[in-house]
């Protein structure tokens, strides 16, 4: 039986980004959170519940129809992103719908982070953290 490390990604992530600049480091600290944010993919194809097979129906109907009623308030920033992007690229809906979340994050995170760092608002980037932490851990609340 193998003793548990811990993974040095993070700690070597941290050391090359000091030492490039700052497009690179953006660049490079997305691509990382992309591919950590992706794992759940892996491990659940399907998805975790029955939300994605409701989720992903109600794409396909907007998809054949242009609309769905009644509206889903709730749910329409994450559904105008799935069939405009879909529409854009002309690759699967269920394919957007798993990979947008991580890609977002991935993108909105470092950037977001860099830039209150370097204007040092701190406040903001707290207040930032705050607010989005629960939407991030609630599934899609963070597209609404």
């Amino acid at each position: 039986c193998q003793s548990e490390k811990p993974s040095m990604a993070p700690g070597w992530l941290i050391f090359i980004i000091t030492r490039l600049k700052t497009i690179s480091a953006l660049i490079l600290s997305s691509l990382h959170l992309f591919f950590t944010f992706s794992i759940v993919n892996i491990f659940f194809t399907l998805g975790f519940g029955y939300d994605p097979f409701i989720h992903q129906a109600t794409e396909k109907y907007i998809l054949e129809h242009g609309f769905i009623l009644p509206k889903p308030f709730y749910y329409l920033g994450q559904y105008s992103l799935v069939v405009f992007f879909t529409k854009i690229f002309q690759i699967s809906h269920i394919i957007i719908d798993k990979n947008l979340v991580p890609l977002l994050a991935s993108i909105l995170l470092p950037s977001t982070i860099y830039y209150a760092f370097k204007n040092k608002n701190l406040l903001k980037l707290l207040f930032f953290l705050t607010r989005t932490a629960p939407a991030l851990a609630a599934g899609r609340l963070h597209l609404s």
